[in-house]
């Protein structure tokens, strides 16, 4: 129940962040995106972010990562930076999701969106960003 100017005056940054389990480097097996895979990603996410044939990685298994497939966390983020739309946006009491779409379309990358590029990059996996559904 916070006035809507104070929020348009102090906010400078805003970032949202998720910790997900990083693939074990020893034992990740390279799979192939399915054409179901990437349907979901796309209804999980609203865009197609990972098309059917791309190659991501998977969970293995091995003694350095105790059979887990995975070793650590890492973190996903997604940063909104208050810009002067925004901010008239937010004063004019605004629905997050028009907010949301906007600083978008300003730039900011939302947080499954960096979930599903560090699963391109091989670093974690599909199911740990369909998780972050669940939160």
């Amino acid at each position: 129940k916070v006035e809507p100017y104070l929020i348009a005056s102090t906010v400078n940054i805003a970032i949202g962040q998720r910790l997900v389990r990083r693939l074990c480097m020893e034992c990740r097996k390279e799979q192939v995106v399915t054409e179901l895979v990437s349907a979901r990603v796309t209804s999980f996410v609203g865009a197609s972010v990972i098309q059917a044939g791309t190659r991501v990685y998977g969970v293995g298994g091995c003694a350095l990562c105790y059979q887990t497939g995975y070793q650590g966390r890492i973190g996903i983020h997604e940063v909104l930076t208050m810009s002067p739309d925004l901010r008239t946006l937010v004063l004019e009491r605004a629905p997050a999701r028009v907010l949301r779409s906007h600083a978008i379309s300003e730039g900011m990358v939302p947080l499954v969106v960096d979930g599903f590029e560090k699963v391109k990059q091989g670093i974690t996996t599909i199911e740990e960003i369909f998780k972050l559904s669940h939160e």
